[in-house]
């Protein structure tokens, strides 16, 4: 479609590549060579399209970021959901309460399962959701108000599996999400920091 088009165009254009050697950072991490998406800034809200996003030039999608909303008659309220899905070819980490970490800068995106969330393929998350009933309305979520933090998720090979990271807001004043910048490593097997 004319917006997935525009999207791959845009992720190339913003796109800049680190050199092939490891980046010592000045508090002793050292960052694998990365491939950085910069100045995305999609902005996902209520009845839009959403944006699926291609990290490794596959022309395969990695990622889904989208809205969808539910209806739920048990509390009488609707839930407006904004949410990520992985691929078969993909990855996201996910605990036993359904939620991915809500992670900050230099930390940590190991390969291996990591504080209590396991590397699912193809799985659909909830990152927060507005709370509509009686006439009022709320948020709820990991990433409710969330500003400039940090969505771990790999892409999987059939040789290996290689980690990164998007970097999203949430503004519930204007009930949006915002898709900031990303990056993901070029070495496989390799631990990447989010933000770095």
């Amino acid at each position: 479609t004319y917006r997935s088009i525009t999207l791959a165009f845009l992720f190339a254009c913003s796109c800049r590549k680190a050199n092939d050697n490891d980046n010592r950072l000045q508090n002793g991490l050292i960052v694998p060579p990365m491939e950085y998406y910069n100045e995305m800034n999609q902005v996902i809200i209520q009845g839009g399209i959403g944006t699926r996003f291609d990290a490794d030039h596959d022309q395969k999608p990695d990622l889904l970021f989208n809205t969808r909303l539910v209806g739920d008659p048990i509390r009488s309220v609707d839930k407006v959901q904004f949410f990520v899905s992985s691929y078969p070819s993909s990855s996201l980490p996910v605990n036993t309460a359904e939620d991915v970490p809500r992670l900050e800068t230099g930390d940590s995106i190991p390969v291996t399962n990591f504080q209590g969330y396991t590397w699912y393929r193809a799985s659909s998350v909830v990152l927060a959701e507005k709370i509509i009933g009686n006439g009022t309305s709320h948020w709820e979520g990991t990433w409710k108000n969330a500003t400039l933090a940090f969505l771990p998720f790999q892409c999987n090979r059939v040789d290996a599996n290689y980690t990164g990271w998007v970097g999203l807001s949430v503004d519930s004043a204007n009930d949006r999400l915002i898709i900031l910048r990303a990056a993901l490593c070029r070495q496989p097997g390799r631990t990447s920091y989010s933000g770095k």
